[in-house]
């Protein structure tokens, strides 16, 4: 094969993933993104059943155990569950 370089376009989960196996296999992608940076906050990854197992095929259990946050559990009717309202800051959340 001659030429190995790709372009992934997109840098959210998948993009990096895609990135990670294609350099496994003796490619040379470059990741590009059209946002500044990474955004403030985003969907939480949850880690079950064939995303775990593709963590740890990639190496990266002990990573993501290091980063883990454990889930917080909100109650029905509280303010915070409001998905209108998850956007504000949580101290926002007993101004209603």
């Amino acid at each position: 094969m001659e030429n190995t370089d790709i372009l992934i376009c997109g840098a959210g989960i998948a993009g990096p993933a895609l990135a990670h196996w294609l350099r496994r296999h003796g490619f040379r992608p470059t990741v590009v993104e059209r946002a500044p940076g990474p955004r403030p906050g985003g969907q939480a990854v949850d880690l079950r059943g064939a995303g775990r197992t593709v963590i740890e095929r990639m190496g990266l259990m002990e990573r993501a155990r290091a980063l883990c946050v454990a889930p917080v559990q909100v109650p029905q009717g509280h303010p915070a569950s409001d998905p209108l309202h998850r956007e504000r800051p949580l101290e926002d959340h007993t101004r209603r």
